[in-house]
């Protein structure tokens, strides 16, 4: 691991930095292969790039851990969505599994910039978005009741479904408003 200690930094769930980074490691290893590389992102939630050697090869990986306020969608949940898109063609990382010490998906880092504006070429940015645009159309006609199986609620009444998570949205706003 990479960075050293930092115990004055926590996770959300209150456990130091290197406590969490330890279990996450020990998860890895048990699952995937040897831990060489492990950094902690300048994220608003806990997300790791991680390299795995494993017969020789690095494998690159990419984890999201638990969020500092209550999330809308639980980590696990969200691991879920990500395997229905998987399994119906739409793209999205493959996922390696879930680490329940820490509330995490461990899943394929994928190559590529995060941020469209960091893309200088306007014909390679435009081929980026005309592949977003293709993808959410292929989510949209996804049968939700892919989703249902996964472990999403659907919404209980047309009011429900208006509102969408506006609900969730405002009650943590208020829980943790200063």
């Amino acid at each position: 691991m990479q960075g050293g200690e930092r115990p004055e930094e926590r996770m959300p769930d209150a456990l130091p930095v290197a406590d969490t980074e330890r279990l996450l490691a020990a998860w890895i290893e048990r699952n995937i292969g040897k831990v060489v590389r492990l950094d902690l992102e300048p994220r608003w939630r806990a997300a790791w790039t991680v390299d795995v050697e494993k017969d020789g090869k690095i494998i690159p990986l990419y984890v999201k851990g638990p969020r500092e306020v209550q999330a809308l969608v639980p980590v696990k949940l969200e691991g879920a969505a990500l395997d229905v898109l998987n399994r119906n063609g739409i793209p999205s990382p493959a996922q390696y599994g879930y680490c329940e010490e820490i509330d995490a998906i461990v899943m394929e880092r994928l190559p590529g910039e995060s941020r469209l504006e960091n893309i200088q070429d306007i014909a390679v940015r435009d081929r980026v978005v005309d592949q977003y645009v293709q993808a959410m159309a292929k989510f949209h006609a996804l049968d939700p009741q892919l989703f249902l199986d996964a472990g999403f609620s659907p919404p209980a009444d047309p009011t429900a479904l208006r509102l969408a998570q506006f609900s969730k949205i405002e009650a943590t706003y208020l829980a943790n408003k200063r």
